[in-house]
């Protein structure tokens, strides 16, 4: 503020008169200038988003953040709210909004550029992964989800599954028209996506009752075009019969035949 002497006189009076603030000191009297904007951003929940502001001026600077033109408080979800650095700590879709800041001096305040935080909600963090079991066995499929709570609906080659609404799908008794492609729609109050697909394949091999005893060692097994079944070792008895080095089984019945080589 500058100070001016105005001087009134006569012929026999002198008079002095001092003004104050009249004149107002424009060199240094000017509102903040922002150099650097704050970012928008898109974020997934259980991670951190923070907004930054660069500003030049006449001493101290001030900062107030706003979300959605309302102005915030250090908290849960907050802090630097009266920082030239905001980090928001983001849980769901609930942070998403537009971000601004005033930054202020003693001669005037500037508002920054408005910058938008996106919130991909729900978030898939773990997909289902491939799965394979043996028919009658149980097979169960799993996702997790972040985010605002949402809802789940598993499906089968792109069809919904009855009563398969939550994080885990389980099939039980697995049979051959199980097999194929798995995914789950996964949705809330703020939008929905939908997880990778997982492949779940059926053996369809049943399980192998052959297992005749042998004396010795087995070291070769055959398959003829008969169903039939060779088998050659170090052996001397199969089946609780005499059988020296080789053994041949029909497929309708445990032996048929067995040839014996001297030792």
């Amino acid at each position: 503020m500058e100070t001016k002497q105005l001087v009134l006189h006569n012929l026999r009076n002198w008079y002095l008169i001092v003004l104050l603030g009249l004149l107002p000191d424009t060199t240094h009297a000017q509102a903040p200038v922002i150099v650097a904007q704050p970012l928008s951003r898109t974020n997934i929940p259980l991670t951190s988003a923070t907004f930054t502001v660069h500003a030049e001026g006449e001493g101290p600077l001030a900062y107030r953040w706003l979300k959605n033109s309302l102005e915030l408080t250090n908290g849960v979800r907050i802090s630097g709210a009266t920082s030239s650095n905001l980090t928001v700590s983001v849980g769901s879709a609930l942070e998403a909004g537009n971000y601004s800041v005033i930054v202020s001096n003693h001669f005037d305040a500037t508002v920054s550029d408005v910058a938008t935080l996106t919130v991909t909600d729900p978030y898939i963090r773990q997909h289902p992964t491939d799965a394979a079991g043996r028919l009658g066995s149980t097979v169960t499929l799993r996702v997790t989800a972040d985010g605002t709570p949402p809802a789940y609906q598993w499906r089968h080659e792109g069809t919904n599954i009855a009563s398969a609404t939550s994080s885990a799908f389980t099939r039980s008794s697995l049979q051959p028209w199980h097999y194929g492609n798995y995914d789950v729609v996964i949705s809330n109050h703020y939008g929905s996506t939908i997880s990778k697909q997982a492949y779940l394949g059926i053996n369809l091999a049943t399980n192998d009752t052959f297992a005749p005893s042998v004396i010795g060692e087995t070291y070769t097994v055959g398959l003829q075009p008969d169903g039939g079944i060779v088998i050659g070792g170090s052996f001397s008895s199969v089946a609780g019969q005499s059988r020296v080095r080789m053994a041949r089984f029909l497929r309708a019945c445990l032996k048929m035949w067995g040839i014996n080589f001297g030792s």
